[in-house]
């Protein structure tokens, strides 16, 4: 790091902007894609089914797991809360800390989101922040995995066991990223993950997938939620000699194209995780080191991964000790060059928030995460230099500007 202030000071700015964010995207991924999606257009049936096969194999997804394929982590969301079957009043916990998709989804439904606090450093609800908000109207949890960073799965695990609640892993952020060797969004009853085209690997701008084992007694309703709420599926697997409407439903598949886009790009994962999670350590180390006295003293909080649980490298955050910290520092990055952002508006604090949910504790730890969390540049095409420049901008502007 020796040196690198000089090089940020001798930038240009203007020509050299770091950019919160790049999709991941090769002239060859567009390429294959388009190929493939071509060839496939009226075989939706057949590249589904090689998509489904890449995609098993590239984000380690069990056999024994049952995979949908959706326009989007939202679809899937929804059918969740469809195939639940929730009575006007069921209560779901959640963090409030998330995007409003997750709380949409059931409250669509008639379902209560219920705002559960979070743990800080992993950015995560847990079962202490859950268990004062549990009555005989919850009927699941949702941990959403922030940044790719696991939440404690086994203690969720147990504690939906032990009080018979369905465990829903919103894992939106978390492709490619694992708790004890599993990969996120397969460990709850039900999970989902989203292919946006800010998530790690996209599928051409949108896409999402439900999960859930095959031997789950929701499966057979969630096909039928996927085809207009129809049994169109087991009619085609001749368990019937025709096929009527059931249930509510929708048309939720994913299209050809984004199919074939994602089934090439899902082979580069390994690739991209890999130098994402090396980014988010180089992160992690220097500013452990270069931060200790700030992190020392309140000023600042760096992300924690649990123990068991690998990080996808998807978000790189710092939370600032106050509104004012993050915004001078947001001022400084973008002034050098660097785009910086927050995240959420605490759903608790929202207008349909307020409407739809309730809040029944503290949201200290959610409340600092508004005001003070930070993301910093993130993306598979972030070189090492620049990020090098992004580190020393951060330091400079904390030795300079903020007292201890």
């Amino acid at each position: 790091m020796k040196g690198i202030f000089l090089f940020c000071e001798g930038r240009d700015m203007k020509a050299n902007k770091i950019p919160f964010n790049k999709p991941y995207m090769t002239t060859r991924l567009m390429h294959s894609a388009s190929r493939h999606a071509w060839s496939s257009a009226l075989m939706s049936e057949a590249l589904l089914t090689e998509m489904e096969q890449t995609f098993r194999i590239n984000a380690k997804i069990r056999d024994e797991k049952a995979l949908f394929f959706t326009n989007s982590a939202t679809q899937a969301l929804e059918i969740m809360a469809l195939a639940l079957e929730l009575e006007k009043g069921d209560e779901i916990i959640m963090p409030s800390y998330t995007y409003a998709a997750t709380a949409n989804a059931f409250a669509r439904v008639g379902a209560v989101p219920v705002f559960a606090d979070l743990d800080l450093s992993t950015m995560n609800i847990s079962v202490d922040t859950i268990e004062p908000l549990l009555s005989s109207r919850t009927k699941a949890i949702v941990p959403i995995h922030y940044g790719g960073i696991s939440a404690d799965l086994t203690m969720l695990t147990d504690l939906c066991l032990q009080g018979g609640y369905t465990l829903l892993e919103d894992a939106a952020h978390g492709l490619g990223a694992s708790y004890e060797g599993k990969p996120l969004g397969t460990i709850g009853n039900f999970g989902c993950l989203s292919f946006h085209h800010t998530k790690n690997i996209t599928a051409a701008g949108n896409g999402g997938v439900l999960i859930l084992d095959k031997k789950h007694p929701k499966v057979h309703v969630v096909e039928q939620i996927m085809h207009q709420g129809t049994d169109r599926v087991s009619f085609l697997r001749g368990e019937s000699t025709e096929y009527s409407w059931q249930r509510l439903g929708g048309e939720f598949m994913m299209s050809s194209f984004n199919m074939a886009y994602l089934e090439s790009a899902v082979k580069d994962l390994d690739v991209v995780t890999i130098k994402r999670r090396q980014l988010w350590e180089r992160y992690q180390t220097m500013f452990t080191e270069q931060l200790e006295t700030y992190i020392s003293g309140g000023h600042i909080i760096l992300p924690k991964i649990i123990e068991g649980a690998e990080t996808n490298g998807h978000i790189y955050f710092l939370i600032t000790k106050d509104r004012s910290q993050r915004d001078a520092l947001k001022h400084k990055l973008n002034q050098l060059g660097i785009e910086a952002y927050s995240h959420y508006e605490p759903l608790h604090r929202s207008t349909a928030g307020a409407r739809f949910g309730q809040t029944r504790t503290e949201m200290s730890a959610t409340e600092k995460a508004g005001e003070g969390l930070i993301r910093l540049p993130m993306f598979y095409d972030l070189t090492f230099e620049e990020q090098d420049y992004i580190i020393e901008a951060v330091v400079q502007h904390y030795k300079s500007e903020v007292d201890l």
